[in-house]
């Protein structure tokens, strides 16, 4: 079960989630260590990974998305 930002980049991997939004890798990983996932980017993540839902972006980064 993903517990965090850190989590769900390791379980779809950096590049995979860099490939599918279209965006730098280093910018998946810096994701990863700020543990947080910029709100901007959650509807191009869910539309790329059906099983990522909005439940599960604001359970894992609840107050720190911006």
């Amino acid at each position: 079960m993903v517990q965090s930002v850190a989590d769900l980049i390791d379980t779809k991997g950096a590049m995979n989630i860099a490939a599918a939004l279209n965006m730098n890798p280093v910018a998946v990983r810096l994701w990863k260590h700020r543990d947080c996932i910029p709100k901007a980017r959650w509807v191009d993540l869910i539309e790329a990974f059906p099983d990522v839902t909005p439940d599960l972006l604001r359970r894992i980064s609840p107050e720190k998305a911006a």
